[in-house]
């Protein structure tokens, strides 16, 4: 995985792997909370969740016309990208109909760019290492699975604004979307 000049994009596809299934988790996990906190009645902030990843299953299954059209590192780089915002913009969210926007085009960002990144892992190796390479960088995203409900409940135990919390999950969005820019 780090011979014959793949150490970089080995080292990148797994900072995007990490940061990604921490945010998956983080905003599965603490959606419903959140938003419950907020004000928002607790089916309305189930739904959200579920808005959310609803977004993911609509982008993943758009994610090849758009690979096809513009190539895969822009595509998923511009996605974790618009993860990224409509993530910040959850947490300025007031009206419940922006908030559903906001959760599904998060969804699209995060969860999609997550499915791109498996292809993308996929394409990094040849043959003979490829399920090795797709392993291990899933096996570091556990790590930012696991990560993201901790870092979650210690914001919130920590009574961290809403807006300070979303940031945080928009900032790893935002370093997943960097570093497949950067390998490409």
């Amino acid at each position: 995985l780090f011979r014959h000049g793949r150490a970089l994009s080995t080292f990148l596809i797994w900072i995007a792997f990490f940061v990604s299934l921490l945010d998956i988790y983080l905003l599965s996990s603490w959606l419903p909370t959140v938003f419950h906190n907020a004000g928002i009645t607790l089916s309305l902030s189930v739904a959200a969740t579920a808005v959310f990843q609803g977004g993911g299953v609509v982008a993943s299954l758009l994610l090849g016309l758009f690979i096809d059209r513009f190539g895969a590192f822009k595509t998923v780089s511009f996605i974790y990208l618009l993860g990224a915002v409509f993530v910040a913009l959850l947490g300025y969210s007031h009206s419940i109909g922006f908030i559903m926007a906001a959760a599904f085009f998060a969804g699209a960002g995060i969860v999609g760019g997550q499915t791109g990144t498996n292809v993308l892992s996929a394409s990094l190796y040849p043959t003979y290492i490829r399920s090795t390479g797709v392993g291990w960088g899933l096996g570091i995203g556990r790590i930012g699975s696991i990560a993201g409900p901790i870092f979650g409940g210690l914001m919130l135990s920590r009574h961290f604004p809403l807006t300070t919390i979303f940031m945080a999950a928009s900032i790893s969005a935002f370093v997943g979307g960097a570093a497949i820019f950067l390998m490409g």
